[in-house]
């Protein structure tokens, strides 16, 4: 699989913020996730770096990107230009960092893009990389209401996959927290808004 393509197909659709939700449920996530100066914080595929910026506005005590490769880690460390960054050539279902070194995670615009079986390989990498208690944000396109038809829900999942270049799998609800449960993820705080890029549903949760 080429993580890339994933991350990066809704920056196709002419968007150059990736967040499907818009900066609403950005700025919503981070609130939720209250990144304070004791944090070590982990993003996974910043892009074009503006939530970067959000969470780096508060003085983390320590701030890594994860990104696919050197130019998409170029590209980013010129949009940010913050001393505390520090970038990783990595892949965010295999980040080679050590475990329990982080208090918050996060990524955006990400699962939707990628097969059940890397959804759930990102999701274990987050959970690995977390000291207990700590958290993780995801804010992803999301099909509602729950019960959408399995025809509807197909016709979405293949325009997606068709843009992506790859196996998509839809998410909702019950789906995002039978994810996160299985890693053993609990208390979640959830936030739905009218999706900003493409005609589906946003679903964020942290």
């Amino acid at each position: 699989m080429n993580m890339e393509q994933g991350h990066w197909v809704l920056a196709k659709l002419g968007k150059k913020v990736l967040r499907p939700g818009g900066k609403e449920l950005t700025h919503e996530m981070l609130k939720a996730m209250n990144i304070t100066s004791d944090d070590d914080v982990i993003e996974f595929a910043p892009g074009l770096g503006y939530t970067a910026k959000l969470a780096l506005s508060h003085q983390p005590h320590s701030y890594v990107a994860v990104e696919l490769n050197a130019e998409a880690a170029k590209r980013v460390e010129n949009n940010v230009q913050n001393d505390k960054m520090q970038i990783v050539i990595g892949n965010a279902s295999e980040t080679g960092l050590p475990a329990n070194s982080a208090s918050k995670v996060y990524g955006e615009a990400m699962l939707t893009m990628q097969s059940k079986p890397q959804k759930q390989a990102i999701i274990a990498e987050a959970a690995r990389l977390l000291r207990p208690g700590g958290l993780y944000g995801i804010h992803e396109i999301g099909i509602y209401p729950d019960n959408t038809s399995q025809e509807v829900r197909k016709e979405i999942e293949s325009d997606l996959a068709k843009r992506n270049q790859n196996q998509c799998s839809s998410l909702n609800s019950c789906r995002v927290e039978g994810h996160l449960r299985g890693q053993w993820f609990r208390h979640f705080v959830c936030r739905k808004q009218t999706n900003a890029l493409v005609r589906a549903g946003s679903y964020d949760c942290r």
